[in-house]
């Protein structure tokens, strides 16, 4: 066994034991290697507390025991702890491999860690900075090959891994400004190629107003209106633009002409009575036939037809005057109103056919 040992201690975060000069040793080693993590050993994890005394009282075994002992799940500074302890221990019992195993484990959960050459032997320090020296090749060896296969992301955490571990490498800055440089870039492009995008919508969004615009002070002319209304039923409609009621006043007024051609009334003159309500073909005297609503289906056809030229004409005026042309387009002469309806106390009154002269 080995006996109370000062120099069996590591510098990691936040915490530090030393005495006597060792806080000078401390601040000058700080200000050499700014990057680097100085401060004691001591843990808030009671296993890892245990094996830190026991290591410090040259109880090598009872350590290792208690580090193996410790929790698997620990958060990133207490298993840099635990794996460098065992990485001490090991070494100090001549456990070479098991020591480079464990210093690498501390290192690529710690990248920033050293030991102090104040309380440490130059034969720990230079076992652990050969290790550390392997890792931080390996990291530089595969972020090169991150920006080979341009990789960003990958290429951008190693090179910070190579930096957190050796603060001065001039490669890793490089590298890494760079990789900003084009981050800056592609987010700059990316805000160029939204700004044309946004002025491509812009500029439709204004053209379809723009026509929008066109199509909502188009004049209509009334009486033009009325007039294809009466030549072909719907035909007013459809001029301005009520495609829906033109199509329904053209299949209203043809189906009442159709249903009046098509239903017929045949009379049969029989020399003998019927038999089963036919008359035999040699037995027919006379036979007459006639459509009986005909008539009535083009009267039909006929008042369709007027109506939606009527509406034609009314929905021509109102157009016109929601878009203010009304009062420029206004001619003297006859105008032709809506038809209304007056409900009176002494009865109900309907006004079909409606004329103002101006």
């Amino acid at each position: 066994m080995i006996g109370r040992n000062r120099f069996n201690r590591v510098q990691i975060d936040r915490r530090t034991r030393a005495t006597g000069l060792r806080p000078a040793v401390l601040l000058v080693f700080s200000l050499l290697l700014p990057g680097v993590r100085l401060a004691g050993q001591t843990t808030e994890q009671a296993d890892l507390k245990q094996a830190i005394a026991a290591y410090d009282a040259g109880e090598l075994q009872q350590a290792l025991a208690l580090l193996q002992r410790a929790p698997a799940f620990l958060d990133a500074h207490d298993s840099a702890i635990r794996a460098l302890y065992l990485g001490l221990v090991h070494f100090a019992l001549g456990d070479g491999a098991r020591a480079r195993d464990a210093f690498g484990r501390s290192i690529r959960t710690e990248p920033a860690l050293r030991l102090d050459p104040g309380i440490h032997s130059p034969t720990r320090i230079a076992a652990f900075d050969e290790v550390r020296a392997g890792v931080v090749l390996e990291w530089r060896l595969q972020a090169r090959d991150a920006d080979a296969r341009g990789v960003g992301v990958d290429s951008r955490r190693l090179w910070e891994l190579v930096r957190s571990a050796e603060p001065e490498d001039a490669e890793a800055a490089a590298r890494l400004s760079a990789l900003d440089a084009a981050a800056r870039e592609s987010a700059q492009a990316a805000l160029a190629a939204q700004a044309a995008a946004d002025s491509a919508r812009n500029a439709a969004a204004a053209s379809t107003e723009t026509s929008r615009g066109a199509t909502a002070v188009r004049r209509y002319a009334p009486g033009r209106a009325l007039a294809l209304g009466l030549v072909v039923p719907g035909l007013g409609q459809l001029y301005t633009g009520r495609s829906v009621r033109g199509v329904l006043a053209l299949a209203a007024a043809g189906g009442a002409v159709a249903m009046g051609y098509l239903t017929e009334r045949t009379d049969v003159r029989c020399r003998t009575e019927p038999v089963n309500n036919a008359c035999p073909p040699a037995e027919v005297i006379a036979q007459d036939t006639e459509r009986p609503w005909l008539a009535a289906g083009i009267a039909a056809a006929v008042g369709v037809t007027v109506l939606s030229a009527i509406d034609a004409l009314l929905a021509a005026r109102s157009a016109n005057e929601r878009a203010g042309l009304d009062a420029d387009g206004e001619q003297a002469g006859p105008r032709l109103l809506a038809p209304a309806v007056h409900v009176t106390g002494t009865g109900v009154r309907a006004e079909l056919l409606r004329l103002r002269f101006r």
